[in-house]
């Protein structure tokens, strides 16, 4: 279940990444908004893609929370800037 979780929220990292953050940045996005989602993206794609290379992670209960808690900032953070814009 644990395993499940962290997956899960690596997942949602890095599909909210790469598909909403990173092609909606433009030129004059700020540098640590760019290397920002692109360590976070990176991390994500290590967490999803290490099983196919024989590397399963076995994650603590603080790393699960931390990666749901991340993933839940993120969406609330895209819902919450739609949300005021009017984009729902």
């Amino acid at each position: 279940m644990l395993l499940s979780v962290y997956f899960a929220a690596a997942l949602l990292i890095l599909c909210r990444g790469l598909f909403v953050a990173i092609n909606r940045m433009g030129r004059h996005t700020a540098p640590t908004t760019r290397v920002a989602w692109l360590l976070l993206t990176t991390g994500a794609v290590d967490i999803v893609l290490g099983p196919l290379f024989g590397r399963v992670p076995a994650p603590t209960y603080g790393d699960a929370l931390l990666l749901a808690a991340l993933a839940w900032y993120v969406l609330w953070r895209d819902y919450a800037t739609a949300s005021d814009e009017g984009e729902k």
